[in-house]
């Protein structure tokens, strides 16, 4: 049985130069290959460029659908805004005020305006939705006014209750994007039918919570693209900018790509690309070839001979590892940087914490070029398993019962 699903989110699908944009522009191209019927409300809750939203329009067509929140028109408003969500966060989580706490944590519903949920049940009534797929559990609050039969999904993307804990033991804390009580992302769950955790151990937290339906669906790759091969010596790292990504470049930058400089014979072209190039420009790391945001990131993967994942802390699926894998290309990682893939044994990557370690690593893989096509082909043939697993995950997610909709073989899901 074929879905029709609304799928509603604040995050656009593109750029596919952002992990959270690939995760939910794969998740809706699987379930269009699954044979459901997919429209987008976007949501848009900042300035979104000109030529990204171009690349939506193209993609999407008449299954496009934008919502324009009210702005406010002056810095009045703005402050107003402001003031009600330091006000209301203080009622919902008074305990933190009253002891020295260094990130604050925020409230379920925090970020989520009235017209978000008018706009959703109104599409879902006019295209004869049957599941409404909600982007992100603070975003959770529009399933509420759906009428009885429509399926409610919660795509978490990420343990908002577990979040703060993790990178504050890291010794990350400043620019910390949103985190939550376990208590308001529980309830924030309980508003579905079925939830998604991007990796085991985050949905073991959410059945934690009381929650019962939960289904593991990790990051849904396009591995039909990308083939093993030695690659032309360049280094790649792809990511956006954000604070956990932009402390990993720093270690590359100043604790690695030194030790490479020292140990290597040849020089190593390091290539950056995504919105993190802005922080590397910004901090003048002259040895880092900076690409900037690109749409198509294709000639960068096959070029690379290994791509790396420097980030040292988060939490979740780390999406670009996933998507190293997917092209066929070796990974080097740090244990951050592997999280939700289990061990490295067969799988086509390697994972070292220190620098130096890091770095001989690095080098040893840049002057072995069977080794290189060996971890190639073992990542492009763990990425086609784990691609089929999680498309059945997310089968079973949708409510789709095994055996009712055309059953899919390795080659159909994956490519020749």
């Amino acid at each position: 049985m074929a879905r029709s699903v609304l799928v509603y989110s604040i995050v656009p699908t593109h750029p596919l130069s952002q992990g959270n944009h690939v995760r939910i522009f794969r998740m809706c191209e699987a379930m269009r290959q699954l044979g459901h019927r997919v429209h987008l409300l976007y949501v848009p809750t900042g300035r979104t460029a000109p030529a990204d939203m171009g690349a939506m329009e193209r993609y999407w067509g008449d299954r496009l659908h934008v919502l324009e929140l009210p702005k406010p028109s002056n810095g009045v408003g703005r402050r107003w805004r402001r003031l009600r969500a330091g006000v209301l966060r203080r009622w919902h989580n008074p305990g933190q005020y009253l002891r020295r706490v260094e990130h604050k944590l925020n409230w379920l519903d925090e970020w989520y305006l009235r017209p978000i949920g008018d706009e959703v049940c109104r599409l879902q009534d006019e295209l004869g939705c049957d599941t409404v797929l909600c982007e992100y559990v603070f975003m959770s609050k529009g399933l509420t006014g759906l009428p009885a039969g429509v399926r409610r999904v919660i795509d978490t993307h990420d343990a908002f209750g577990l979040r703060a804990a993790h990178i504050q033991a890291a010794g990350l804390v400043e620019g910390m994007w949103f985190s939550l009580p376990q208590a308001h992302e529980a309830r924030g769950l309980a508003r579905a039918d079925a939830v998604i955790a991007i990796e085991a151990g985050e949905a073991e937290y959410f059945r934690s919570l009381g929650v019962s339906s939960v289904h593991t669906v990790g990051h849904l790759i396009d591995v039909g693209a990308g083939q093993p091969g030695a690659g032309n010596g360049s280094v790649l790292f792809v990511g956006s900018a954000n604070y956990l990504n932009a402390g990993g470049v720093r270690w590359l930058a100043e604790e690695v790509v030194p030790r490479v400089d020292a140990m290597s014979d040849e020089p190593v072209r390091f290539e950056l690309a995504g919105g993190i190039c802005g922080e590397a420009e910004a901090s003048g790391y002259s040895r880092l070839v900076l690409h900037g945001r690109v749409e198509d990131l294709s000639p960068l993967y096959r070029d690379a001979s290994v791509v790396i994942n420097p980030v040292r802390a988060g939490t979740g699926l780390a999406i670009k590892s996933v998507e190293a894998l997917g092209w066929g290309r070796p990974l080097l990682t740090t244990q951050s940087g592997a999280r939700g893939l289990g061990s490295p044994d067969g799988k086509g990557f390697r994972v070292c914490d220190d620098a130096d370690g890091f770095a001989r690593e690095l080098v040893d893989l840049l002057g072995d070029v069977s080794e290189r096509e060996r971890l190639g082909a073992e990542a492009k043939w763990f990425a086609e398993g784990y691609c089929v697993e999680q498309l059945a995950q997310l089968q079973a997610a949708l409510g789709v019962v095994e055996g009712s909709v055309m059953q899919q073989t390795k080659e159909d899901v994956v490519g020749e």
